[in-house]
């Protein structure tokens, strides 16, 4: 994966762990969330004023009724009108558009397809403007823009009426809207037997969270590995570059709200048949998505529309599928000696007709899914491979393990049990002692940073706990630890000012299409 690759899975990531509570006000985990409003006008070397802020939003004209003007196209006498109103329309006329291009008239199809184009086309900038000009007139608290604002409220166009009823909020002292609880339980009906790991997060919530402060956290940082993460001195280069890469992507892509993934990893892991598959739930735009992964891709393959289903096979060993609704993506790779087809082929028919895939054959994994708490924002069951035994004894008493974390306002309980026939006792002793040794010599380094000490202190909290049959990990960290995770995975990569992400310039309509099925 180059560089650009990482930068993209590197912002799926983050979007999803740094999410929030599902529920709660603080959930933040929009793509343009990690933009701040002021970086993002400096980037456009613009000092926003109200008037320009409102002009920015545009008028809201009166709600049309899209499926009628869609239907016009096959009216000789309106349909002229009915294209001239569906393009003022716009983006909320998009998804209507789409399946009238599979009209059996075929003007109205051609004029469908035209418009399509003609409408993705202007791209995705002036979205994105519209959306932090919405959110900018919340944080100033410009009562005056509240007439404006309230027109806002049942837009159709993606994120418009979320943005707006959160600026109303702001300006009028309300309390912040609420996001929905998340249910990710369906999504592990895509998932296939032979898994070995698997996994679910809704994300946890740290307040205030940007790039931004991630980069002036990330100051002088130290991991372990002893390099700089980030130099005093190149703090605004980065914070600007960074900024300026997550503008580009937002105007390819348009906004990007991840809820939450699932996650499974090869029974096999570490063997001859590796490979893992993600599930992002959300809300994005298909389409320009679908098309900025493309040409994430080698040789810029082509999307291949299977009915209302997108494929995306990025190179040999990993594709990505979009299916008709814009509220999840999925994705598998790196298989070895199992054809990417026999992961691919089960998730395809469960998305299209509802037949779960296989993970409940999988005995041993249903039985751990069955006792994990499931409630908080992260839990992971694992059936350990026989890589992972030979790899690490400590695993090698143990038949399974399963982690689940709460989140209690600003503190993080974590527990980890493990249950086998081996022998947990000297597992657990190993273990103690590979603490007792790390942590002292840990706390010691000279130059250890105080935004790492959240995971010091965590490991520090470690008690664990055992008898014949199981053993029981429990441990208390602050939702901060993740920017030392995370600070420490920029610090492994070098993340830094020359990384670059794709260019932005091209439309969302850029992508060869085949067709694949009816």
């Amino acid at each position: 994966m180059g560089p650009s690759n990482f930068f993209v899975a590197f912002l799926m990531m983050l979007l999803t762990v740094s999410g929030g509570t599902p529920g709660s006000a603080n959930r933040r985990n929009d793509l343009l969330d990690l933009i701040p409003t002021a970086a993002y006008w400096r980037a456009k070397s613009i000092t926003p004023s109200r008037e320009q802020l409102e002009g920015d939003i545009g008028t809201v004209k009166a709600a049309a009724d899209i499926p009628k003007l869609v239907k016009d196209l096959e009216s000789l006498s309106r349909r002229e009108a009915a294209k001239k109103q569906l393009a003022e329309v716009g983006a909320p006329a998009l998804d209507s558009l789409r399946a009238e291009m599979q009209s059996d008239d075929p003007e109205a199809a051609a004029m469908a397809k035209e418009l399509v184009e003609s409408i993705s086309q202007r791209g995705k900038a002036g979205d994105v403007r519209r959306l932090m000009a919405i959110r900018t007139l919340g944080e100033r608290k410009e009562k005056d823009s509240l007439p404006l604002l309230k027109t806002l409220q049942n837009s159709k166009e993606l994120f418009v009426a979320d943005y707006a009823a959160r600026a109303i909020a702001q300006i009028s002292g309300t309390p912040l809207p609420a996001s929905p609880a998340v249910d990710l339980s369906a999504d592990l009906k895509l998932l296939p037997a032979t898994a070995g790991i698997v996994g679910q997060t809704t994300g946890i919530g740290i307040p205030g969270f940007t790039l931004e402060t991630f980069a002036t956290q990330m100051l002088g940082i130290k991991p372990p590995n002893g390099e700089v993460v980030l130099n005093p001195a190149d703090k605004d280069k980065t914070i600007d570059n960074l900024t300026s890469e997550l503008i580009n992507i937002a105007e390819a892509t348009g906004n990007v709200r991840v809820d939450g993934a699932t996650m499974a990893v090869s029974g096999d892991i570490g063997g001859s048949n590796n490979w893992f598959t993600f599930v992002f739930r959300g809300e994005y735009d298909r389409e320009a998505v679908a098309a900025y992964t493309a040409k994430l891709g080698r040789n810029n393959p082509p999307l291949i529309r299977d009915g209302d289903m997108m494929k995306l096979q990025i190179d040999r060993d990993s594709m990505v599928l979009f299916p008709s609704s814009n509220r999840f993506i999925v994705a598998a790779a790196d298989p070895s000696n199992t054809p990417l087809t026999t992961i691919i082929d089960p998730m395809i028919e469960f998305l299209r007709n509802g037949t779960a895939n296989s993970l409940p054959d999988n005995k041993p994994l249903a039985d751990v899914l069955k006792t994990v708490d499931q409630s908080g924002p992260l839990w992971i069951a694992c059936i350990p491979s026989a890589r992972m035994r030979s790899t690490a004894p400590v695993f090698a008493a143990f038949d399974s393990l399963a982690l689940s974390v709460k989140q209690d306002k600003d503190q993080l309980k974590v527990t980890a049990t493990g249950r086998g026939t081996g022998d947990i006792a000297a597992a657990v002793q190993q273990f103690n002692s590979f603490k007792d040794m790390f942590v002292p010599r840990l706390k010691a380094l000279p130059d250890i940073s105080k935004d790492f000490q959240p995971l010091v202190d965590a490991i520090d909290t470690l008690k664990l706990t055992s008898d014949e049959k199981s053993a029981t990990a429990t441990a208390t960290a602050s939702p901060e630890i993740l920017k030392s995770i995370l600070g420490a995975i920029i610090g492994e990569f070098r993340l830094t000012t020359g990384l670059r992400a794709p260019a932005a310039a091209a439309p969302a309509v850029v992508a060869p299409v085949v067709r694949d099925g009816p």
